[in-house]
């Protein structure tokens, strides 16, 4: 049954009058990484908001020791013009410049960030 159902999508996909064959991956808008400004090393325990007007994704990273890179990825398949706020107790709040998300034909392209919190 689950065979039927993809060649029923590809022939969709193809009826389009296309040979645009997308693929079914749901990707993220935004990817974004937290790092301590003077040490590079990666941080945990943060707080962060992706923000596109009303819509808002809350994450709470969780404070693992010893804390592994982590890369946060919000805005599933969604086009928008976002910005994003990123806070930890001891460390100065970063809030990003409004950017945007735009997709092609199949998915979302994916804005990276790399975040450096600053000790207070």
């Amino acid at each position: 049954m689950k065979y039927i159902h993809t060649l029923l999508l590809i022939a969709m996909l193809q009826a389009c009058g296309s040979d645009l064959v997308c693929t079914l991956d749901i990707k993220p808008g935004v990817t974004i990484q937290v790092y301590e400004e003077e040490s590079s090393e990666p941080i945990c325990g943060f707080s962060l908001e992706l923000i596109d007007g009303e819509y808002i994704e809350s994450y709470d990273s969780p404070d693992l020791s010893p804390c592994q890179s982590f890369e946060f990825q919000g805005a599933m398949e969604r086009t928008g013009t976002y910005q994003f706020v990123i806070s930890k107790a001891g460390y100065q709040t970063y809030a990003s410049e409004e950017f945007t998300v735009r997709s092609d034909d199949c998915h979302v392209i994916t804005r990276e960030f790399q975040v450096r919190l600053k000790k207070i």
